[in-house]
Order: C-alpha cells, then structure tokens, then sequence
C-alpha cells in the first residue's frame, strides 16, 4: 500500500476531478503515520464499502486552509484519510475517528507508475455523475408535507446531478433516514448518499416491500426522517 509519509515525502500534488457539474481540485498532504496503518485502514473501509482490487494511494488531511474552497472536502477534518484508487478512477475520503465514509468521487489520473513524480499535475478530462445513471425514489417518512421535493432540489443546488424517478409517501415513520441499495450494485452511491443525508443504509423494510408505489425500475430507495437535513 503506497503511503504518503512525513519521512520520505513532503508533496502537495493538485489533480483535477470532475465530479457532477464542474472541476475541483484534491490534495495529497504530508501526515507522519505508525507502520501499517494503512493496511488497518483499509480493512475498516472495506468493511463499509466495496474496493477495488487494487492498491491504494493513502493521504492524511492535515492542513484544512488548502482545501476550504474545494467542495469534495467540505465536511472533511483533521486526520480524515483520502484513498486514490488510479485505476479504478475512484477517491474516498474517510473518517478514522468515526469509522464513517465522508465523500466518494469520481477521479481521472493517469495510469500509476513506480515512482511518480511528485511535482507533476496530471490533466483531466471530464466524467460524468454516477448519480446520473443511478434512478432515485424518494419516500416521505415525516409528516411534513413537500419534504421529497425539498431533498431533491437541495441535492441538485449542490451539485449532485439526481436522477429521481419517483417522488411518494412512505408507509411508516422514519427518525433516520434510511438508505437502501435495491439494486445491490450502488453500495457505494448509497453511503454516499447517506452521509449527505445523515442517515443510514439498510435492507428494504418489510412493510415498504409491500407497497404498490415500490417502482420496479429504481436503483435507489430513499425513505426520508425526521433527522434530515432540510
């Protein structure tokens, strides 16, 4: 696992992403951490979400100042961890002290070499949303009225490209929020989701799979709380 260290490597390395509807920048930033922690790390997030099979580029955040404008980082904190997986054009940011993923992206680097160039500031070209081939349905678990109109265009004001293709009132009352991947092939996009959303990802409530409105085509069922952020 290729681990930037204080020791052997002070860089910063600006690569363009392209994530929904326009670029921003990432950085790699040097962080002095104990030997194999990086293996550790990667077995927790394997945990939460599916990798690659491929090895990872691991960076520490360690100076917020250089990152304050880029919107990938906006919920990001000291000691937050980026893995960079160059193949499968794919970053993650995770949160060691909560065990949490904070932010997934899309990402176009060139095809990893054994000793990078650190100075180097690869070009990009664009990619387009995971979201907007993923079919959303949302579901009112509140009793407030126009809530899923409310979170999908709060969605798209910040910049997530949301293809939703049904709008309906839940069956039960939701607190939290609840996730869940029908398709079984989103896992990824579903955490992502839920950590915008504060909640959770779960399996299909039993009573929700009996109701009519349940679209067969949807990718994603999202059962909106009370905790949502509005």
């Amino acid at each position: 696992m290729k681990f930037l260290t204080f020791k052997n490597v002070l860089i910063l390395v600006s690569v363009l992403l392209i994530f929904t509807a326009g670029a921003f920048a990432y950085y790699l930033v040097k962080q002095n951490l104990p030997a194999g922690s990086d293996k550790d790390i990667a077995g927790k997030v394997a945990k939460l979400i599916d990798l690659p099979a491929e090895t990872p580029t691991m960076a520490a955040i360690d100076d917020l100042s250089k990152l304050q404008d880029q919107p990938f980082y906006a919920k990001a904190q000291l000691g937050d961890i980026l893995l960079v997986y160059a193949i499968a054009q794919k970053a993650i940011l995770y949160r060691p002290s909560t065990n949490k993923i904070i932010n997934i992206a899309p990402v176009n680097l060139p095809s990893p070499t054994p000793n990078p160039n650190p100075n180097t500031i690869p070009t990009a070209s664009p990619l387009p949303s995971p979201l907007s081939s993923t079919r959303l349905a949302l579901y009112n678990g509140t009793l407030t009225a126009g809530l899923t109109t409310t979170i999908e265009n709060n969605l798209k004001s910040k910049n997530y490209n949301v293809n939703v293709v049904l709008q309906a009132n839940a069956i039960d009352i939701y607190e939290k929020t609840l996730v869940v991947d029908i398709s079984g092939t989103k896992s990824d996009i579903a955490n992502q989701l839920a950590e915008e959303l504060q909640g959770i990802v779960g399996d299909l409530p039993a009573n929700e799979a009996t109701a009519s409105a349940t679209p067969d085509k949807a990718d994603i069922l999202i059962y909106l709380g009370n905790s949502t952020p509005k």
